[in-house]
């Protein structure tokens, strides 16, 4: 439940919007501070649309069929083709997102990357890496800031595997994902916003 006395880490990840594809803000007294800002140009939503995309499933639509193939490969195996995806995104020691090409490019260097490997293994491994490097970008800001209020928005965050990792982080004290927060949520920000202003 929102509690305007106390401070909120607010993460947003998507494909892009407004040229950024992730922003770290924070809420304290309904007035958002944004304090981190990746490009579009490193774009974890892009990353997971184009892996939807080289396996023969809808983009912007079937990313929960990737998600939902993950736990059915080979570890070991899937380990083998994480390591290789952890060269092309990582996080410097800003916490910013860094990538070896642009997010246009994701999709030839992820061909080369993971070309003759098995469906599951790539769903696997495309999904625990999301995962553990969302949850080391959001363990980075809230020890920077010491806020462990958390809450999420963007298309990434329908990924409700990787909520559920976020929400059991030991440093996480609250979890909130706005419900449908892919631009469905746009009108649900927008009524907040004109509350805020009116008091």
């Amino acid at each position: 439940e929102y509690n305007n006395n106390e401070k909120y880490l607010v993460f947003t990840m998507d494909g892009e919007g407004d040229h950024k594809s992730s922003t770290v803000n924070i809420l304290e007294k309904n007035n958002f501070n944004e304090i981190s800002q990746n490009s579009s140009q490193v774009s974890l939503g892009y990353f997971y649309l184009y892996l939807t995309f080289y396996l023969g499933l809808k983009a912007n639509e079937h990313e929960f069929k990737v998600m939902g193939l993950a736990p059915y490969a080979d570890q070991k195996r899937s380990d083998i083709i994480k390591e290789d995806l952890s060269k092309l995104i990582w996080i410097d020691k800003k916490g910013n997102f860094c990538s070896r090409v642009p997010s246009g490019s994701f999709v030839f260097e992820l061909i080369d990357l993971i070309k003759f490997k098995r469906f599951d293994e790539i769903s696997r491994s495309s999904q625990e890496f999301l995962e553990e490097l969302v949850t080391k970008w959001i363990d980075f800001w809230i020890k920077k800031t010491g806020i462990n209020n958390i809450a999420v928005s963007g298309g990434v965050f329908m990924n409700v595997k990787l909520n559920k990792v976020i929400h059991q982080m030991k440093n996480v004290h609250s979890f909130f994902a706005v419900p449908s927060c892919t631009d469905d949520s746009l009108p649900i920000g927008g009524g907040f916003f004109e509350n805020i202003k009116k008091k």
